[in-house]
């Protein structure tokens, strides 16, 4: 007996509950499948830069949108943490820490500058029963609440007090489990015991100032427990969620309290039933997620709704266990669920999906038809049938299994119209019945399918066929139907194909064809044909499937093509395809917004039109709509909405829902990749670094490729946030990134650079340009000291060399100078020779030996002077050339003389070079020599030996003529000569001689 009272109870409250008023909102979610480390999400948390931080049971996840950061216990070590199963999170916002409690071992402080884990504590256990629950921060103390009391960990001397916090005289801290820590506006600690009761400690001297027991509280369970799940502070109070409902505790200055157990009186269950979790969102109202559903009250928990995700086949409904809930800076709504981790909009949405039942187990598979009906509720035609769907209970009847039903109307006397492949019916209670029944002129056309309807004034209604039978125009007051078909002349259609009818402010009825578009007149004559061709390919356009006139102009969907803009004349203005920002080329119905702008339903995705922009706006499943595709005839404007159907349900929009995101993205650097050559150059790697405070990096070397990765924080739609970059010393203009949120950079000499980024929203709400100075450095051959050095190098090289040509000519002007100063006294002295001679030839009658005398000073003259010639040749500085000239001058005068002249080269290398003045004195050396052999020692034999190894010369003259003592000094026969000659060249003269065994001279280099 109790236990159906208690199920006619539920099902009276249940009824209470849903007669309050419900609210359907998209839940985007997030699971495993999305890098959550865990599907059971304890609490979340958002931190001052606004990351959402989500504690599960097996670690915990940084959150930005679209990517997730995993802290788990088997980590790297910069994201390891204690233990697995995250039970508490707060932030220390004046020391940019996060503060991580999970169940067991200790706690961790992660900066949320860097993400990289700074603080593990373990936290001293007192039996194996010892679990952490819950955490605040004090001042510069962690409070915890363990299941055995409360543990306080010093944060700047990093250890924990000795003994757990217990209330007063308690002799065991068994059962004494804290789940909840609050600080109150004074500063003061609440601790909720599950078996004790609350207190109220102060924060500094931990001395108790109030207790309230658990006889005060309601135990109505008589389980000697009650557990504080969670809280919410009201001004001089708080409201907690309890497993035994809700409890309000109000206080005064001197802490006088106040108990109220039951403080909702609108909806008397929530002050018994279990509270998972509480939250206060910025416009005063309260969320509390308790008896399987999400309520929203006012402040003063009197009014309510119930917030319900539109169902799913296949699907939980996530609302229904919800264990912590986040209201964010932006009025957005988190929850950690059992299934993930949800968000909830904070924006008004415009959308209302209809896709499941799950009480009747009815799916809306494929909606064809769609109309609501006087009273609120709706009618959906499916490819298998037709639905009711109830306003007030949104419940599910379907009828007919199995039958497509194209279209859906209500006449002027409220008889609802339906059409199926077999012909028209009229709808009533569940019922068909055969039009011609009730309307008997439809007898001849009752078989005919329609897909649209046009009603003219309050006389004629025009209806488009599905199967080929051009139009129906239905006279209800006269009871007529006649057919107007493909003909020629005003009295026929363009086309018997008939996709849609609309009538334009003028009163011209358009019938939509796939290729062509017949323009009536108000008395039904044909008065214009529209082909529509594209200019740029001169092809057809095709597949008209709807129209409407917005801002002075005709706007026709062209399935494939996109939106066709008209003029009054039918000229082509425009073509609006996914190039301009269309969601999908394939469209359906278009309606006009207020002039300002216009929807457009898709085969993907949902498009609203500003007209006087031209800037375009897309809706996906993801922000409320049934699905991503629409049906091509299953939508109406009524009563300012509009339904749209198509895969898996419909959805009913309420265009003035319509809103800006005006929120700008938070921009931030995440992570910073830069590939790098291996030490060894075989190869690369990666080296990482995230820190989103960062304003500058230093890139080594020997980078590859970096790659930076930034996010703009836009919860409400993270995938249509986009980016443009530039580098301000390479381009003056933005580059566009689209979506995507990285860059990759090759290429760039040393030097800095600053790269700046920026961020838009979906409705192009940009953030300022955030800059990263980028610093490349030089490899050691590209930095300013090398080039200095090389500079340096280059100067003293031409300085060495500018010094070694000044030297080279100043030895040749030597040179010059010497031979100069040679020509001069030989050539002087010989010219002078053959003047004197010349003069003693006129005044002397013996010519004949002055004749011969002059010849020969002539034939010296010459000899010397071709020598001369000979020594400034470049081309004849070697060995060779050396000894060749020898010879030259050697074997005359030898021969002349009976002597025999023999020469010997001995050398490493052929054509050893000797530098002219080597070559102008051992020539004039070795002359001396013969001649003086030849003269004076009465010789047979004159042999000459030159003699190289490596750079040790050796030039060797001899005769085998009488010789002479050269124990005797003298300087006669040229000798004081040979020896000058012999030191300007570095060389010296040995000579060894005999009386009666010739003359040995050796002129050798020092």
């Amino acid at each position: 007996m109790r236990h159906s009272i208690n199920f006619i109870f539920l099902l009276l409250l249940s009824f209470v509950v849903y007669s309050q008023g419900r609210v359907t909102v998209p839940v985007r979610k997030f699971t495993q499948k999305n890098g959550l480390s865990s599907y059971n999400i304890r609490k979340v948390i958002q931190d001052k830069w606004g990351f959402i931080w989500a504690g599960t049971q097996d670690g915990l996840n940084k959150f930005d949108g679209k990517s997730i950061i995993n802290y788990t216990k088997s980590s790297p070590e910069k994201n390891k943490i204690s233990g697995t199963d995250v039970r508490e999170l707060i932030e220390d916002t004046s020391q940019n820490l996060i503060w991580v409690l999970p169940g067991e071992v200790g706690i961790n402080a992660i900066n949320s500058i860097t993400g990289d884990v700074k603080v593990s504590a373990r936290i001293p256990y007192t039996n194996n029963d010892d679990w952490n629950i819950s955490m605040l921060k004090n001042k510069d103390e962690i409070w915890i609440g363990t299941s055995t009391g409360i543990k306080i960990y010093d944060i700047p001397k990093k250890k924990f007090e000795l003994s757990p916090l217990l209330p007063e005289k308690q002799e065991s801290s068994i059962g004494f489990a804290v789940r909840s820590l609050a600080k109150d506006e004074n500063g003061k600690i609440w601790a909720c015991y599950d078996r004790y009761g609350i207190v109220i400690y102060d924060g500094f001297t931990k001395k108790v100032i109030k207790e309230i027991r658990l006889s005060e509280l309601n135990d109505h369970l008589k389980s000697n427990e009650i557990r504080f799940l969670n809280y919410i502070s009201i001004k001089g109070a708080f409201l907690f969620a309890t497993n035994q409902g809700l409890r309000k505790v109000s206080y005064t200055p001197l802490y006088d309290v106040k108990v109220d157990n039951y403080p909702c009186q609108s909806l008397p269950v929530l002050n018994t039933s279990s509270i998972e979790s509480i939250a206060l969102e910025k416009k005063g109202n309260v969320l509390i997620s308790g008896f399987s559903k999400l309520f929203r009250f006012d402040v003063t928990l009197t009014n309510y709704v119930v917030l319900e995700e539109a169902s799913r086949l296949g699907e939980t409904d996530w609302l229904n266990a919800v264990q912590s809930i986040l209201i964010d800076s932006e009025d957005n709504i988190w929850l950690g669920c059992q299934e993930g981790l949800a968000f909830v909009s904070g924006n008004i949405n415009p959308f209302q999906r209809y896709n499941y039942d799950n009480r009747n187990n009815i799916k809306l598979d494929h909606v064809r038809s769609i109309y609501p009906l006087r009273n609120g509720d709706i009618l959906a035609g499916l490819r298998n049938g037709i639905v009711h769907i109830s306003k007030e209970s949104y419940k599910y009847t379907k009828f007919d299994t199995g039958h497509l039903y194209h279209h859906i109307y209500q006449d002027q006397k409220g008889l609802i119209h339906v059409s199926r492949p077999d012909g028209m019916f009229i709808f009533n209670n569940g019922k068909l019945v055969p039009i011609a029944e009730i309307y008997p002129e439809f007898s001849s056309y009752s078989s005919v399918a329609i897909n649209s309807h046009l009603f003219i004034n309050d006389t004629l209604v025009i209806l488009g066929s599905e199967n080929n039978n051009g139009i129906l125009i239905w006279n209800p007051s006269r009871k007529t139907v006649r057919k107007m078909e493909q003909g020629p002349g005003e009295n026929g259609l363009s086309s018997n194909i008939v996709n849609n009818i609309y009538r334009n402010s003028k009163g011209d009825i358009w019938v939509l064809s796939d290729n062509v578009i017949s323009v009536l007149s108000e008395n039904l004559k044909r008065k214009k044909e529209l082909l529509l061709i594209d200019k740029n390919t001169q092809l057809h356009f095709k597949l008209f499937f709807d129209m409407c006139e917005a801002g002075g102009y005709y706007w026709i969907t062209s399935y494939g093509s996109g939106i066709l803009q008209l003029d009054s004349s039918y000229k082509i203005i425009k073509v609006f395809s996914t190039s301009n920002g269309l969601s999908n080329d394939g469209v359906y119905q278009i309606y006009n917004l207020s002039n300002k702008n216009l929807l457009i339903t898709s085969n993907n995705g949902l498009s609203v039109l500003d007209i006087n922009n031209y800037k375009f706006k897309s809706f996906f499943e993801e922000d409320g709509l049934h699905a991503n595709g629409f049906e091509e005839v299953c939508g109406l404007a009524k009563d300012g909405l509009i339904y749209a159907g198509g895969v898996n349900g419909f959805t009913v929009i309420d265009p003035s829902k319509f809103s800006l995101n005006k929120v700008i993205p938070t921009f931030y650097y995440t992570n910073v990749n830069y590939h790098i050559k291996n030490k060894t150059g075989t190869g690369s790697r990666s080296i990482d670094t995230f820190n989103f405070k960062m304003n500058y990096l230093r890139v080594p070397n020997n980078w590859l490729q970096i790659n930076i990765s930034f996010i703009g924080l836009n919860y409400i739609n993270p995938n249509r946030v986009v980016y443009q970059y530039r580098i301000k010393e390479k381009d003056a203009s933005w580059i566009n990134q689209g979506s995507q949120n990285f860059i990759n950079l090759i290429g760039l000499s040393p030097g800095t650079y600053t790269l700046e980024v920026k961020a838009a929203n979906e409705d192009g709400y940009w953030s300022d340009p955030r800059q990263l100075i980028l610093i490349i450095e030089p490899k050691w051959y590209q930095t300013l000291f090398f080039k200095i050095a090389v500079l340096f190098a280059v100067g003293a090289l031409f300085y060495v060399f500018y010094r070694y040509r000044i030297s080279q000519i100043k030895q040749q002007h030597l040179i010059r100078k010497n031979i100069s100063s040679d020509l001069h006294d030989d050539i002087g002295s010989t010219l002078n020779t053959i003047k004197v001679l010349t003069h003693l030839a006129k005044r002397n009658t013996n010519k004949e030996e002055y004749w011969v005398q002059i010849e020969y000073s002539l034939t010296e003259a010459t000899t010397g002077l071709r020598d001369m010639i000979w020594v400034l040749d470049d081309s004849k500085d070697t060995v060779s050339e050396l000894i060749d000239r020898i010879e030259k001058f050697a074997i005359p005068i030898t021969r002349a003389n009976d002597t025999n002249f023999r020469s010997e080269v001995k050398v490493d290398s052929d054509d050893q070079l000797l530098t002219k003045p080597e070559k102008r004195n051992l020539l004039l050396m070795s002359k001396e020599i013969i001649n003086n052999s030849i003269k004076y020692a009465n010789c047979k034999n004159i042999d000459l030996l030159f003699l190289q190894h490596k750079n040790k010369r050796t030039l060797l003259i001899k005769d085998d003529g009488k010789g002479f003592d050269s124990s005797i000094n003298s300087e006669g026969n040229g000798l004081k000569n040979l020896f000058h000659r012999a030191q300007q060249i570095g060389y010296q003269v040995e000579i060894i001689s005999s009386l009666g065994n010739g003359t040995l001279v050796k002129i050798e280099k020092k």
